[in-house]
């Protein structure tokens, strides 16, 4: 049987994309799950993707089997034996490292979500890996005990426990002290002219792009807060280096981002609506792994 560590580090292993038409649910999950292609909004894979993990050590039919649809996570593990806890509070025993979430964020009173706890963040929030999140993904997400419906046990998992994390994250101010000439519908990516952060350079090169967030060693996580003095729609975009040229990777975003490795940077593109000066300033919270 696998430690909760191992069970952890080879759901985070996975993080990444599966799968050429992602976007239409044909994943290499779904293939598994359902022994051919499938495609469209009926083969959402959440909860298909911690099944393969679950199956991967040999423990799958300890938990039920296959299932697809997260309401019926919880009537699942009461069937085999498994604790389930009803909305519990931050420090409840339910969030152990492996344990499976069902998350209502729209407050419907059923669950439209699952993921895999990881470890706590603060007082509000925890770090899961979720499947078909983002852009259509395998991710880690910070998410909000507020959010948490139910939590299930996952049985099969040996008593080893992984610390739970409430680090104080790391904070990076970047700031455009002068103001910027902006173009309507004219995308182009925000130079800062200063930085405040605990460490020193958070902000890739020093002075031909101020306005780069780079990853740490294993990767990063960001939470970040941005203010624009104007009609500005704003985007945050994970960049790489590829042949010596930085390329665009995946979709935009607009809420926490989890640069995987430390190849990954962070610039924050801005679409204006109209001819002005503008300023920008943007501060994050940055949880390194």
């Amino acid at each position: 049987m696998p430690t909760r560590t191992e069970y952890v580090s080879y759901a985070h292993s996975r993080v990444g994309h599966w799968g050429v038409n992602r976007d239409e649910n044909d994943v290499n999950q779904n293939r598994w799950f359902y022994g051919r292609p499938v495609s469209g909004d009926n083969y959402a894979w959440c909860l298909v993707e911690e099944c393969y993990v679950m199956n991967h050590f040999g423990i799958l039919a300890l938990n039920g089997g296959k299932a697809a649809y997260v309401p019926n996570m919880p009537e699942i593990a009461k069937r085999v034996g498994a604790k389930v806890w009803n909305k519990p509070r931050r420090g409840s025993k339910a969030y152990e490292p492996g344990n499976r979430i069902g998350f209502d964020f729209n407050r419907s009173g059923e669950a439209e979500h699952t993921g895999t706890f990881w470890k706590g963040r603060d007082s509000s929030t925890f770090y899961s890996i979720d499947g078909n999140t983002g852009d259509d993904e395998v991710a880690t997400r910070i998410r909000r005990y507020a959010d948490v419906l139910f939590v299930v046990e996952t049985l099969g998992l040996d008593g080893d426990t992984i610390e739970k994390s409430n680090d104080v994250p790391d904070y990076v101010s970047l700031t455009t002290e002068k103001s910027i000439t902006v173009e309507p519908d004219k995308e182009q990516f925000v130079q800062f002219d200063k930085e405040i952060s605990d460490k020193s350079k958070r902000s890739g090169d020093d002075k031909p792009t101020p306005g780069i967030f780079t990853a740490g060693k294993n990767g990063s996580v960001y939470t970040c807060n941005v203010d624009v003095s104007g009609p500005v729609l704003w985007e945050l975009c994970e960049m790489r280096k590829v042949d010596g040229k930085w390329e665009q990777q995946g979709k935009n975003t607009t809420g926490d981002v989890d640069l995987m490795d430390a190849d990954g940077h962070l610039w924050l593109k801005i679409t204006p609506h109209a001819h002005g000066e503008i300023t920008v300033t943007v501060k994050c919270a940055i949880w390194d792994r």
